[in-house]
């Protein structure tokens, strides 16, 4: 865009918010970022008069940034400052005389001061961008030695990704960054909103999982929402990659598609960054075998045929196709997971719901970084929101800190009730701000046997959750923990107490 022209918007973008009555916030910050790339002439010498337009206009600029929020601008007076400004350049004159003399309502006025203010951001979108090209294009043409080719081309496609569909988004009048507008008075608008949402939260359309304690800890609606972005937090060795392999296991097996474009086919996928596929594949088997004979199951004495067999039939069972890649986490970034999850798309599949076990493992390459844990949390917004828009319910295991450890090692009880809300995530504290639920779990071992005790923390939840349904208990059986969504309700109310099934019942610690 012309610097004149950019001078011209600017100052009449200020003139005209100044005439906004009880103006609470006016675009200084974003003026000054323009004037920031317009630069006086190289010969230019400053003098008291004699200045070339350009400089003059800035300067006026500048002096409006510098302005009280309230300032009411004389127009006759403001007029004349202009006409001095523009040195007898009538067409530039008339251009700000266009801008600022004629009048507007209220209505009018907001709607050309947006107007404005797209233009303008549109300006410093785009000189972003030939900055960011120019970097790169510097770096690899005259300093090759200290490029990382390998990633290069990954580094910056992620610094491009916020610009994509820039220039769509201004020539159509809607903004990139916007997922959906609705016009709230377009009633046909409105009643397809509403319906796929009824039929979302109907029980068809929620991802329901194998234990009915876990299924209360979200409320009415019963299951996983496609959308969501859970976190289940524990410490070491506390059954976090072992309960999404489970809930990825039971969301295959007991949940029908329902699917918003029929023309798919409808998948689940799990990332695994810590566990070998052997691994994960092996545990597998054995959960399928162990939840339906109700014995154990030496793994050494699998045979690999009938294993491979019993996997396929079962997780297929209901029409998902399920996906598994194993990754190693210090070559996989962010985009990469999106690569993937595109390439699955762009073969017929729309995908219901993600396991990343553990997301935090992968690369933070091309995350924002600064203070502690600002990348982590970075990677997680970036996360959320990507699988956001696609309706992919997404769930991830993480780490507890090591405040967390300390305070079980000071003999807390009941620890997963004390946990939430209490920003006791390793490697950043406030990553719960990016996520939609939290899932806390921990293995409490009373009496010689072993109980999981799982607390629900924040939920971005449509419904009410009972104070009760926020906490459940499941006993590990020497088979494991049995599914019971279609079966007699395995959960407990407290560690060593009655199932629910049979009316709770007390703790063996509490009877007399």
């Amino acid at each position: 865009m012309d610097s004149k022209l950019l001078l011209v918007k600017s100052i009449t973008l200020l003139y005209r918010e100044s005439q906004i009555p009880k103006v609470t916030e006016n675009s200084a910050d974003l003026v000054t970022a323009v004037l920031a790339q317009i630069k006086p002439p190289e010969n230019f010498v400053a003098m008291d008069f004699g200045k070339d337009v350009i400089s003059s206009l800035r300067e006026t600029a500048l002096w409006m940034v510098k302005n009280p929020l309230n300032q009411v601008y004389e127009k006759t007076e403001f007029l004349q400052r202009i006409r001095v400004n523009t040195e007898g350049d009538e067409s530039l004159l008339d251009a700000i005389k266009e801008g600022i003399e004629k009048d507007f309502s209220l209505d009018e006025l907001q709607a050309l001061i947006k107007s404005y203010r797209l233009n303008i951001n549109t300006f410093l979108n785009q000189m972003r961008l030939k900055d960011i090209v120019k970097g790169y294009s510097t770096r690899m043409i005259f300093q090759p030695e200290i490029v990382d080719w390998e990633y290069v081309a990954q580094e910056l496609r992620a610094e491009l990704e916020p610009f994509e569909g820039l220039m769509k988004g201004v020539t159509d009048g809607k903004h990139p960054g916007i997922v959906d507008s609705i016009d709230l008075s377009d009633l046909e608008s409105l009643v397809g909103v509403l319906t796929r949402s009824k039929d979302e939260l109907d029980e068809a359309g929620i991802i329901k999982f194998g234990w009915r304690g876990l299924n209360r800890m979200f409320g009415s609606i019963g299951g996983g929402r496609r959308g969501e972005f859970i976190v289940v937090g524990a410490l070491q060795h506390n059954f976090k990659s072992d309960f999404c392999l489970n809930t990825m296991r039971q969301a295959a097996v007991y949940n029908k598609p329902l699917m918003r474009d029929p023309s798919k086919k409808p998948c689940i996928i799990r990332f695994s960054f810590e566990n070998s596929a052997a691994h994960d594949i092996t545990s597998l088997y054995k959960q399928i075998y162990e939840n339906e004979t109700r014995t154990t199951i030496d793994i050494r004495r699998i045979d690999p045929i009938e294993a491979a067999k019993v996997v396929a039939e079962r997780l297929e069972v209901n029409g998902y196709k399920v996906f598994y890649h194993h990754a190693d986490p210090s070559d996989f970034t962010f985009r990469d997971l999106f690569d993937i999850t595109e390439k699955h798309e762009a073969d017929g599949y729309e995908i219901h719901a993600i396991w990343a076990d553990y997301l935090n493992m992968i690369s933070k390459r091309g995350c924002n970084t600064g203070a502690h844990g600002q990348d982590t949390r970075d990677l997680f917004r970036r996360v959320r929101n990507y699988y956001l828009q696609r309706g992919v319910l997404f769930i991830t295991p993480h780490q507890l800190s090591t405040e967390a450890k300390k305070m079980l090692r000071q003999g807390m009880t009941d620890f997963v009730k004390e946990i939430p809300n209490k920003g006791l995530w390793d490697s950043c504290s406030t990553i719960d701000q990016e996520v939609d639920m939290e899932i806390y779990l921990h293995i409490e071992k009373v009496n010689g046997e072993s109980y999981l005790t799982m607390q629900r923390g924040k939920h971005r939840k449509v419904g009410i959750t009972p104070a009760a349904d926020m906490y459940t208990v499941y006993k590990f059986e020497p088979y494991g923990i049995i599914d019971d969504v279609f079966d007699r309700d395995m959960s407990r109310r407290s560690v060593g107490g009655g199932i629910v099934a049979d009316g709770g019942g007390t703790p063996w610690y509490d009877q007399a």
